[in-house]
């Protein structure tokens, strides 16, 4: 009897585990996969979106347009400039909140968190108005130092929180023990702590990367119109010129992009940490 409900059991946990699965991979498809694709032949001229008002000038034509014109590889440069440079504020500005939220005392734990965590439940529009608002009163709006900024502001709990998690992985125990030895800070810095917080910052710095480069609220109401970033080229492309072949090319080009740079980080983290180990 007791055979027979265990098999049962495990059928039941099986049919549950497939349907579970089967669920899953429905929407990825749905959700994903044929919106990707739709898009990659949109990006080649093989769909006219049910109009007629668009003409092709051969599958190739919207990338051609991109690495063929100037004004949109330096919107490339410019766009990435951002992201890399958004990365490296978050970093400097997260470090220390991090670490003073793992390691501090209980009030200033909670007052990291909150003042970190509270911003998100703010619309993005928002707080980037009120930013330009305040940065034009200090004559800093209109520039790519402002949409930095407010990039920085907007992405930084998406840095701070898996350092928080990176932080709590360092062993006292060992931080201690190289102390006792007479290791310097500077040393356990770099081949005790900085390993065990590689992980943390690769994960930052993709979230911040991604979110950056594909963020165009914040260079839209900070930023200067003649300076767009690939983003908002998809957006004006897509719905102000509903150039759709256009739009989908250059999205299209943003995501190989950002698998690109994704790739190189984290062979690039690993490197590093492989060297100080």
């Amino acid at each position: 009897m007791s055979v027979m409900y265990l098999e049962e059991t495990q059928w039941a946990r099986r049919r549950f585990l497939a349907l579970g699965l089967g669920v899953i991979g429905t929407l990825y498809l749905v959700a994903f996969i044929l919106p990707m694709l739709y898009m990659v032949a949109v990006s080649f001229g093989e769909t006219r979106l049910g109009t007629d008002q668009f003409e092709f000038e051969g599958p190739l034509a919207a990338y051609e347009r991109f690495w063929g014109s100037e004004y949109y590889r330096e919107i490339m440069f410019d766009s990435l400039r951002l992201a890399f440079s958004a990365i490296v504020g978050t970093i400097a500005l997260g470090l220390p909140l991090a670490y003073t939220a793992t390691k501090g005392s209980r009030w200033y734990r909670i007052v990291i968190i909150v003042a970190v965590v509270n911003p998100l439940f703010v619309s993005t529009i928002v707080r980037s108005f009120g930013l330009d608002l305040f940065l034009k009163a200090i004559n800093l709006a209109d520039s790519f130092g402002a949409v930095l900024i407010g990039t920085v502001q907007i992405l930084l709990p998406f840095m701070v929180l898996p350092l928080m998690s990176g932080f709590r992985a360092v062993d006292p125990l060992t931080v201690h023990s190289a102390k006792t030895l007479g290791s310097g800070r500077f040393r356990i810095a770099v081949q005790i702590v900085l390993p065990t917080l590689a992980p943390s910052l690769l994960a930052g710095s993709v979230l911040v990367f991604i979110l950056s480069m594909n963020i165009f609220s914040i260079p839209l109401i900070l930023g200067r119109p003649e300076d767009p970033t690939m983003a908002l080229v998809v957006y004006h492309s897509a719905l102000a010129h509903a150039n759709f072949t256009f739009a989908a090319g250059v999205a299209l080009i943003l995501l190989a992009l950002a698998l690109v740079v994704i790739f190189l980080q984290g062979r690039l983290v690993r490197g590093a940490v492989r060297g100080v180990v």
